[in-house]
Parts: structure tokens; sequence; C-alpha cells
């Protein structure tokens, strides 16, 4: 669309998101769920204890959960199943099994959160339409024109032509691509259709019909130009995705005087911020930066 995200400088997230409203902005996808565990936490609704080492455990201390989102409420109520009294407790290992259903009914209620509202429209079945053009339809044209036609001096070029643009094809998709998820799901149908294509001209060493070629040419520009729109951004989840840029560029890039001054300020910025670096991927290098300056982390009040 042409349209740019201007990164805002900002050392806390945009107001009211929890870190699946971040990485929902970011990338259109929720897969760090568990980020909400440090967030919740942080928030004095529950502890986290250690009796025995490798055997950690949750203890509930606020069992209010009106004020909270439903995919946080969600979150906690699959924590804390049954009868929620102050102090009751659940282990990692009474989790182990149930959990994935609460993380999917946390996804089901993100899908209600404001965060997923901005996000804008989905072409990603017009995408598949072309894939499927391209991976069946022009195959079998070129089938046709290949039972009458037979020059394997051409077959070479062709063939090499149609593979290297598959590869182009997908050399865009991953740069230009809006949202990581739409983008690695595009990439792998390109591979597959390189792979297609590839094994089509090895194997029978006909490829060099013109108007076969020429299909599969122009259905593989559609297909990763498709892919590129998969999802675009609206205008007013551009304007957020430039603060959750610009957050998101402090967490990598944070200097000494900014941390230190943000830590006296808020003694557990580093654990609040933990929650976010974790959606990002960057939650290493954000331990990192404290151990680089040796600057003091208290412990945690959870």
């Amino acid at each position: 669309s042409g349209r740019r995200a201007v990164p805002v400088v900002n050392f806390y997230p945009p107001k009211g998101m929890n870190p699946l409203d971040v990485e929902e902005i970011w990338n259109g996808t929720t897969e760090h769920k568990v980020a909400l565990i440090p967030y919740l936490a942080d928030q004095g609704y529950f502890t986290i204890e250690e009796p025995k080492k490798g055997k950690v455990r949750f203890r509930l201390q606020n069992n209010d959960f009106t004020a909270l989102k439903k995919d946080e409420r969600a979150f906690l109520e699959g924590m804390f199943p049954g009868e929620r009294k102050i102090g009751t407790v659940s282990s990692v290992s009474d989790l182990e099994y149930k959990f994935n259903r609460t993380l999917d009914r946390v996804g089901e209620m993100h899908k209600e959160s404001a965060a997923r509202q901005i996000r804008g429209r989905n072409l990603r079945g017009l995408m598949y339409l072309l894939a499927f053009v391209e991976m069946t339809l022009c195959p079998a044209v070129y089938t046709a024109y290949v039972v009458y036609m037979d020059d394997m001096s051409s077959a070479v070029w062709f063939g090499m032509i149609a593979v290297a643009v598959m590869v182009f094809g997908m050399i865009i998709v991953y740069q230009k691509g809006k949202y990581q998820e739409h983008r690695k799901k595009s990439v792998a149908m390109m591979a597959v259709s390189t792979a297609f294509l590839a094994g089509l001209f090895f194997f029978t060493r006909r490829l060099y019909s013109v108007p076969a070629a020429l299909i599969m040419l122009c259905a593989g520009f559609l297909n990763f130009l498709a892919a590129d729109r998969a999802v675009y951004r609206t205008e007013e989840n551009l304007k957020y995705y430039g603060d959750v840029l610009g957050y998101r560029n402090f967490i990598e890039k944070a200097e000494l005087s900014q941390l230190k001054m943000l830590s006296q300020e808020n003694p557990s910025y580093f654990y609040f911020t933990l929650a976010y670096a974790y959606v990002f991927g960057l939650e290493n290098k954000w331990i990192s930066q404290f151990e680089k300056y040796n600057i003091p982390v208290p412990e945690p009040t959870w």
C-alpha cells in the first residue's frame, strides 16, 4: 500500500495493551500466550513459588477478575480451575496436560479484543486460490500443450526461468509480508510451488511450451503479490504499530541512562517489561542489558 509506520520512542507499551495485544499489533499473531504469566503476576494476581528445585507452583493472591480483559480472565480461570479462594495453589504438573485447552480458549477470547478488531482486512483466501491455480491448473495446461510439442533444447531455459521466478517470489513475500505469520505461510507455499515446478522440469525435461511457461510465471507473480497483501494494516493499526515498533526498538537498544532512570522510577520495571520482551523474542536481550550495565534487579514481589 506504500504506507509506512513511524516509530515513536516509547518506554512503555500503548496504554491498556497487554502482551497479547502488542503481539497482535506487531505481527498479527498471539503465539506467546504464556507471556501473561509474568504480566498477571506483576499485577498481583498470583505469586510464583519453587518449594523444591524444578517444582514450580502458583498461589492465587487476588480472585477478583472483573476488571480484567476476557483473554486475561480466561487465562487465570485456566490456571486456577474450580473454586478460587485466596491462597489456592496450582502446580505446573497439575496444568501440564490441560493447559493447552486454556491457551486455545485464551486465543478465542482474544478475538474480541480491540487489537484484533483493528487488524485489517484478510485477503488470504485470494492468495490460496491463486496458489491452487498455480499448482494445479497451470501444470495441467502445460501437460496439454507438451503432448503435441517436443523441443528439448528449450526445456532447460524455460524450466530455469519458471523456477527462478518462484524463488524470487519467495524472497519478495518474505521481505514485504505485512505480518510474520502470513509471511511464513506464504514462503512455505511458494517453496512447495518451486519444488513442484522443479520436479516437473527435471523429471520430464519438457517444460518448454511458451504459453504454459507464461501462465505459470504469471500465476506465480500473482501468488506472491497477493501474499504480500494477505492482511493490510488499517490506519488505526498503523498508528499503534508505530508505537509498538518504537517500544520494541527501545527494549532492543536501551541505553544505560534510560534503564537507570526507569528502574529508579519503577522498581518493578524490569519484570513489567520482561513480559513484552518475550513476545518480541527479546527476553534474553532484555536480561543481558541489565547484566551488561550491572543494574541491580530487585527480587520480584511475586
